[in-house]
């Protein structure tokens, strides 16, 4: 068993699946599968970026501090035809969103992104989700929490980007 304690910055979010959600008590938990854990990982033996499925992720003491719907531009011929601007969920908003997700099963959303920033003791989280809701599709979730966890039993393979030798951007 891997056990990958407060290094969300060590892992490659972009693309992995996010296959259920739950909570419990103080902790919201994710089920990921393809996600790829950096070679400076603690828990990573190789020299490259490794795959793994089946990860637990847990956010412990989380608050979900915002959701953005982000807006987007549609064009034809070279004119706009509808524009929606990036719009922020508010609180009640947010505990449907979360339901929604915590209902969905065997495929959640797809992880497009995700980044970490330290602040007094907690960790700030953001990520991009492709996520149908509501008719909105792409969404910025931002949490924070005291402390991140991430367990797995085995690695599936080198990750898709060392095989090509092109590590996509963060």
């Amino acid at each position: 068993m891997y056990i990958s304690r407060n290094e969300p910055e060590y892992f490659h979010w972009h693309d992995a699946e996010l296959m259920h959600v739950s909570e419990n008590e103080n902790s919201l938990h994710w089920h990921v599968d393809t996600l790829n854990i950096t070679k400076e990982n603690s828990q990573n033996p190789d020299k490259k970026d490794l795959c793994a499925d089946n990860v637990k992720i847990s956010f412990k003491d989380y608050k979900i501090i915002s959701l953005l719907s982000y807006g987007f531009e549609r064009w034809q011929n070279g004119q706009l035809i509808e524009r929606t601007e990036d719009r922020y969920y508010s609180e009640s908003e947010i505990l449907k969103f979360l339901e929604k997700m915590k209902q969905s099963s065997g495929w959640v959303c797809n992880l497009l992104d995700g980044d970490c920033i330290r602040e007094d003791n907690l960790l700030h989280l953001g990520f991009d989700l492709d996520f149908e809701y509501l008719g909105e599709s792409f969404f910025r979730l931002e949490l924070i929490c005291s402390e991140f966890t991430a367990e797995w039993e085995t690695y599936s393979g080198t990750a898709w980007y060392e095989q090509v030798k092109q590590k996509p951007e963060n």
